[in-house]
Protein backbone atom coordinates (compact mmCIF):
# COMPACT_ATOMS: atom_id res chain seq x y z
CA UNK A 1 0.00 0.00 0.00
CA UNK A 2 2.49 2.48 1.15
CA UNK A 3 4.06 1.70 -2.51
CA UNK A 4 0.67 2.49 -4.25
CA UNK A 5 0.77 5.77 -2.25
CA UNK A 6 4.35 6.39 -3.65
CA UNK A 7 3.64 6.13 -7.00
CA UNK A 8 0.44 7.74 -7.04
CA UNK A 9 2.01 10.47 -5.56
CA UNK A 10 4.83 10.52 -8.35
CA UNK A 11 2.45 9.81 -11.56
CA UNK A 12 0.53 13.00 -9.36
CA UNK A 13 3.35 15.58 -9.49
CA UNK A 14 4.33 14.52 -13.23
CA UNK A 15 1.16 15.66 -14.14
CA UNK A 16 1.16 18.73 -12.02
CA UNK A 17 5.01 19.52 -13.63
CA UNK A 18 3.61 18.89 -17.30
CA UNK A 19 1.05 21.64 -16.91
CA UNK A 20 4.47 24.07 -16.70
CA UNK A 21 6.38 22.77 -19.27
CA UNK A 22 7.31 25.38 -22.10
CA UNK A 23 5.18 27.76 -21.34
CA UNK A 24 4.49 30.96 -19.86
CA UNK A 25 3.52 30.18 -16.40
CA UNK A 26 1.53 32.96 -15.77
CA UNK A 27 -0.56 32.21 -18.11
CA UNK A 28 -1.79 28.50 -16.57
CA UNK A 29 -5.14 28.49 -15.73
CA UNK A 30 -5.71 27.25 -11.79
CA UNK A 31 -9.06 25.46 -10.47
CA UNK A 32 -9.08 26.62 -6.68
CA UNK A 33 -11.22 24.13 -4.67
CA UNK A 34 -11.96 24.71 -0.70
CA UNK A 35 -14.37 22.66 1.34
CA UNK A 36 -15.50 23.33 5.13
CA UNK A 37 -16.54 20.19 7.26
CA UNK A 38 -18.56 19.60 9.19
CA UNK A 39 -16.61 16.57 10.43
CA UNK A 40 -13.52 14.66 9.78
CA UNK A 41 -12.42 11.58 10.50
CA UNK A 42 -9.41 9.12 9.40
CA UNK A 43 -11.27 8.66 6.12
CA UNK A 44 -14.51 10.76 5.52
CA UNK A 45 -15.23 13.63 5.88
CA UNK A 46 -18.48 15.55 5.23
CA UNK A 47 -19.01 19.04 3.58
CA UNK A 48 -20.82 22.44 4.70
CA UNK A 49 -19.52 24.95 2.16
CA UNK A 50 -17.67 24.64 -0.98
CA UNK A 51 -15.76 27.39 -3.03
CA UNK A 52 -14.16 27.05 -6.40
CA UNK A 53 -12.26 29.95 -8.02
CA UNK A 54 -10.54 29.74 -11.79
CA UNK A 55 -7.32 32.13 -11.50
CA UNK A 56 -4.14 32.18 -13.42
CA UNK A 57 -1.07 34.64 -12.14
CA UNK A 58 -1.39 36.94 -15.77
CA UNK A 59 -5.33 37.50 -15.79
CA UNK A 60 -6.14 37.27 -12.24
CA UNK A 61 -9.52 36.01 -11.27
CA UNK A 62 -11.53 34.02 -14.32
CA UNK A 63 -15.29 34.64 -12.94
CA UNK A 64 -16.50 35.06 -9.45
CA UNK A 65 -16.11 31.68 -7.44
CA UNK A 66 -18.89 29.37 -7.41
CA UNK A 67 -19.95 29.08 -3.50
CA UNK A 68 -22.30 26.82 -2.13
CA UNK A 69 -23.68 25.59 0.98
CA UNK A 70 -24.23 21.53 1.71
CA UNK A 71 -26.38 19.84 4.03
CA UNK A 72 -24.63 17.00 5.60
CA UNK A 73 -26.92 14.81 5.67
CA UNK A 74 -28.13 12.76 8.82
CA UNK A 75 -25.43 12.04 11.59
CA UNK A 76 -25.54 10.03 14.69
CA UNK A 77 -25.05 11.07 18.12
CA UNK A 78 -21.26 11.38 18.34
CA UNK A 79 -20.71 12.36 15.15
CA UNK A 80 -23.32 14.64 15.56
CA UNK A 81 -21.94 16.02 18.75
CA UNK A 82 -18.73 16.14 17.53
CA UNK A 83 -20.14 18.36 14.18
CA UNK A 84 -21.55 21.24 16.30
CA UNK A 85 -17.74 21.55 18.14
CA UNK A 86 -16.14 21.58 14.74
CA UNK A 87 -18.17 23.83 13.45
CA UNK A 88 -18.83 26.13 15.64
CA UNK A 89 -15.58 26.09 17.16
CA UNK A 90 -12.97 24.45 15.31
CA UNK A 91 -12.84 25.88 13.11
CA UNK A 92 -15.04 28.94 13.95
CA UNK A 93 -17.14 28.84 10.33
CA UNK A 94 -20.73 29.47 12.33
CA UNK A 95 -22.45 27.16 9.97
CA UNK A 96 -25.32 24.94 11.83
CA UNK A 97 -25.19 21.31 10.49
CA UNK A 98 -28.61 21.33 10.82
CA UNK A 99 -31.80 23.05 10.26
CA UNK A 100 -30.02 25.56 8.22
CA UNK A 101 -31.35 27.43 5.18
CA UNK A 102 -29.21 28.15 3.06
CA UNK A 103 -27.95 24.90 2.56
CA UNK A 104 -28.77 22.57 -0.12
CA UNK A 105 -29.93 19.07 -0.19
CA UNK A 106 -30.44 18.45 -4.24
CA UNK A 107 -27.05 16.66 -4.21
CA UNK A 108 -27.32 15.50 -7.51
CA UNK A 109 -27.84 18.84 -8.76
CA UNK A 110 -24.66 20.38 -6.95
CA UNK A 111 -22.42 17.76 -8.14
CA UNK A 112 -23.47 18.43 -12.00
CA UNK A 113 -22.47 21.73 -11.08
CA UNK A 114 -19.09 21.30 -9.66
CA UNK A 115 -18.14 19.03 -12.39
CA UNK A 116 -19.24 21.84 -14.96
CA UNK A 117 -17.08 24.36 -13.08
CA UNK A 118 -14.18 21.90 -12.40
CA UNK A 119 -13.54 19.40 -15.06
CA UNK A 120 -11.85 16.74 -13.69
CA UNK A 121 -8.60 16.99 -16.77
CA UNK A 122 -8.19 20.85 -15.41
CA UNK A 123 -5.78 21.70 -13.11
CA UNK A 124 -6.62 21.11 -9.48
CA UNK A 125 -5.34 23.23 -6.17
CA UNK A 126 -6.53 22.99 -2.39
CA UNK A 127 -4.80 23.52 0.65
CA UNK A 128 -6.19 20.01 2.04
CA UNK A 129 -6.39 17.21 -1.00
CA UNK A 130 -7.73 14.65 1.28
CA UNK A 131 -10.39 16.82 3.11
CA UNK A 132 -11.59 17.98 -0.75
CA UNK A 133 -11.53 14.40 -2.27
CA UNK A 134 -13.25 13.13 0.98
CA UNK A 135 -15.46 15.79 0.93
CA UNK A 136 -16.17 15.36 -3.22
CA UNK A 137 -16.53 11.34 -2.53
CA UNK A 138 -19.13 12.30 -0.52
CA UNK A 139 -21.11 14.25 -2.33
CA UNK A 140 -20.74 12.18 -5.55
CA UNK A 141 -21.65 9.03 -3.61
CA UNK A 142 -25.15 11.11 -2.65
CA UNK A 143 -25.51 12.22 -6.16
CA UNK A 144 -25.29 8.34 -7.54
CA UNK A 145 -22.68 9.56 -9.49
CA UNK A 146 -18.66 8.31 -9.81
CA UNK A 147 -15.70 10.63 -8.60
CA UNK A 148 -13.75 11.42 -11.29
CA UNK A 149 -11.19 13.40 -9.03
CA UNK A 150 -9.17 10.66 -7.38
CA UNK A 151 -5.68 11.87 -7.83
CA UNK A 152 -6.48 15.02 -9.33
CA UNK A 153 -6.00 17.24 -6.66
CA UNK A 154 -2.92 19.27 -6.40
CA UNK A 155 -1.47 20.04 -2.79
CA UNK A 156 -1.05 24.13 -2.65
CA UNK A 157 2.74 23.84 -1.10
CA UNK A 158 3.53 21.45 -4.63
CA UNK A 159 2.99 24.37 -6.74
CA UNK A 160 5.96 26.38 -4.80
CA UNK A 161 8.16 22.87 -5.70
CA UNK A 162 7.23 22.97 -9.07
CA UNK A 163 8.28 27.08 -9.66
CA UNK A 164 11.33 26.35 -7.06
CA UNK A 165 13.03 23.38 -9.75
CA UNK A 166 11.87 25.85 -12.68
CA UNK A 167 14.05 28.86 -11.23
CA UNK A 168 16.83 26.18 -10.15
CA UNK A 169 16.16 26.50 -6.67
CA UNK A 170 16.09 24.15 -3.63
CA UNK A 171 13.40 24.72 -1.20
CA UNK A 172 13.66 23.83 2.77
CA UNK A 173 10.72 22.13 4.53
CA UNK A 174 10.46 25.22 6.64
CA UNK A 175 10.57 27.58 3.75
CA UNK A 176 8.05 25.58 2.08
CA UNK A 177 5.98 26.05 5.11
CA UNK A 178 6.24 29.75 5.11
CA UNK A 179 5.22 30.05 1.80
CA UNK A 180 2.27 27.88 2.64
CA UNK A 181 0.87 30.31 5.51
CA UNK A 182 1.22 33.76 3.89
CA UNK A 183 -2.75 33.45 2.34
CA UNK A 184 -2.71 33.86 6.08
CA UNK A 185 -1.81 37.81 5.53
CA UNK A 186 -4.79 37.68 2.31
CA UNK A 187 -7.60 36.36 4.48
CA UNK A 188 -9.51 40.33 3.44
CA UNK A 189 -13.04 40.20 5.32
CA UNK A 190 -15.14 41.57 1.68
CA UNK A 191 -14.10 38.78 0.04
CA UNK A 192 -16.40 36.62 2.22
CA UNK A 193 -19.71 35.55 1.24
CA UNK A 194 -22.62 37.10 2.51
CA UNK A 195 -23.46 35.10 5.06
CA UNK A 196 -20.15 34.83 6.67
CA UNK A 197 -20.14 38.78 6.36
CA UNK A 198 -22.99 39.03 7.99
CA UNK A 199 -21.96 36.47 10.66
CA UNK A 200 -18.55 38.64 11.06
CA UNK A 201 -20.50 42.20 12.01
CA UNK A 202 -22.49 40.18 14.32
CA UNK A 203 -20.03 38.89 16.42
CA UNK A 204 -18.45 42.10 16.94
CA UNK A 205 -15.37 41.07 14.15
CA UNK A 206 -14.35 37.77 15.58
CA UNK A 207 -12.77 35.94 12.56
CA UNK A 208 -14.89 33.31 10.90
CA UNK A 209 -13.51 31.02 8.12
CA UNK A 210 -15.28 31.12 4.51
CA UNK A 211 -14.93 28.88 1.89
CA UNK A 212 -14.66 31.48 -0.66
CA UNK A 213 -12.39 33.60 1.43
CA UNK A 214 -10.35 30.39 1.74
CA UNK A 215 -9.69 29.97 -1.67
CA UNK A 216 -9.50 34.20 -3.08
CA UNK A 217 -6.45 34.00 -0.52
CA UNK A 218 -4.62 31.53 -1.81
CA UNK A 219 -4.66 33.18 -5.29
CA UNK A 220 -3.53 36.46 -3.69
CA UNK A 221 -0.86 34.87 -1.94
CA UNK A 222 0.41 33.36 -4.90
CA UNK A 223 0.48 36.63 -6.49
CA UNK A 224 2.98 38.14 -4.10
CA UNK A 225 4.89 34.34 -3.61
CA UNK A 226 5.58 34.65 -7.06
CA UNK A 227 6.27 38.15 -7.59
CA UNK A 228 8.88 37.92 -4.36
CA UNK A 229 10.22 34.60 -4.44
CA UNK A 230 10.00 33.08 -7.66
CA UNK A 231 10.61 36.51 -9.46
CA UNK A 232 12.99 34.85 -11.95
CA UNK A 233 10.30 32.87 -13.72
CA UNK A 234 8.37 36.37 -14.75
CA UNK A 235 11.25 38.40 -15.76
CA UNK A 236 12.19 42.00 -15.48
CA UNK A 237 8.34 42.94 -14.70
CA UNK A 238 6.77 42.14 -11.75
CA UNK A 239 3.27 40.70 -11.68
CA UNK A 240 0.71 43.33 -10.89
CA UNK A 241 -0.03 43.48 -7.13
CA UNK A 242 -3.95 42.36 -7.08
CA UNK A 243 -6.10 44.56 -4.60
CA UNK A 244 -8.81 42.89 -2.48
CA UNK A 245 -11.98 42.43 -4.72
CA UNK A 246 -15.57 41.96 -3.60
CA UNK A 247 -16.42 38.24 -5.68
CA UNK A 248 -19.83 39.94 -6.71
CA UNK A 249 -17.85 42.53 -9.38
CA UNK A 250 -16.68 39.43 -10.79
CA UNK A 251 -18.57 37.95 -13.74
CA UNK A 252 -20.31 34.52 -13.59
CA UNK A 253 -18.67 31.18 -14.14
CA UNK A 254 -21.06 31.03 -17.29
CA UNK A 255 -24.76 32.04 -17.78
CA UNK A 256 -26.39 28.46 -16.50
CA UNK A 257 -25.03 29.09 -12.75
CA UNK A 258 -25.96 32.81 -13.27
CA UNK A 259 -29.65 31.47 -13.77
CA UNK A 260 -29.29 29.09 -10.91
CA UNK A 261 -27.94 31.78 -8.65
CA UNK A 262 -30.64 34.49 -9.44
CA UNK A 263 -33.39 31.67 -9.43
CA UNK A 264 -31.83 31.13 -5.55
CA UNK A 265 -32.52 34.18 -4.63
CA UNK A 266 -35.97 35.57 -6.03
Amino acid sequence: RKQQRKLAREQQRERLNSHFVDCDITAVPLIFIDFEAAISGSNYSFPTEVAIVHYSLGEGFAQRPYHQFIHPGLLDGPSADHAKMVTMHVPPTGIPYKNFAPARYDYGQLWEEITMVMPPDSLIVAKSPKVEYECLEWLAGRAGQPNPYSGRIVDYPDLFGVFAGLSNQTLTEKQVTDLQRQHVRYLFPDTRCPYHFELLGEMDGECFHCSRMEVMSFCYALNHIVNTDFRVLIGEEPLPEQQPLPPDQLPYPNMVLAELERASTD
